[in-house]
């Protein structure tokens, strides 16, 4: 068997050498625990084998690492997208119209204030060219 420092996690009752062993929560697991018995316990989540933790603590936090650099960089590239297409915060000149673009998609948009109105007189106009390619 490997050296292995492995923790019970629950009270484990077992036969070593022909006795029966106790091994309460939290204390280590005698050497000579059969090598059935360690993978079938670990397969319980019944004992913890501490350098497997530990290289598991530090995996996680690599991963961390890593999504914490992702999350980084998309975040400045959302930032930078957004500001290349900010509206300038800057005042109307007096006496003149405002620099401002209209971002609430309202003004000349198809049914917002001032938009065009689609179903107005070049409507019919539309329809009898659409019927005359139908029936051509």
């Amino acid at each position: 068997m490997s050296k292995q420092l492995l923790i019970a996690r629950v009270k484990i009752i077992t036969m070593i050498d022909g006795e029966r062993v106790e091994i309460p929560a939290g204390d280590p697991l005698p050497e000579n625990l059969n090598e059935h018995d360690i993978r079938e316990l670990k397969k319980l989540r019944a004992i913890e084998d501490v350098a497997e933790s530990a290289n598991a603590e530090k995996d996680s936090a690599k991963a961390a690492a890593v999504a914490g650099k992702a999350f980084t960089a998309a975040r400045q590239a959302v930032q930078a997208a957004a500001e290349s297409i900010k509206v300038s915060d800057a005042e109307t000149p007096p006496g003149g119209e405002s620099d401002k673009t209209d971002t609430t998609g309202s003004a000349g948009a198809a049914g917002g204030v001032g938009g065009a109105d689609l179903k107005g007189a070049a409507a019919p106009k539309r329809q009898a060219a659409a019927t005359k390619k139908k029936e051509g």
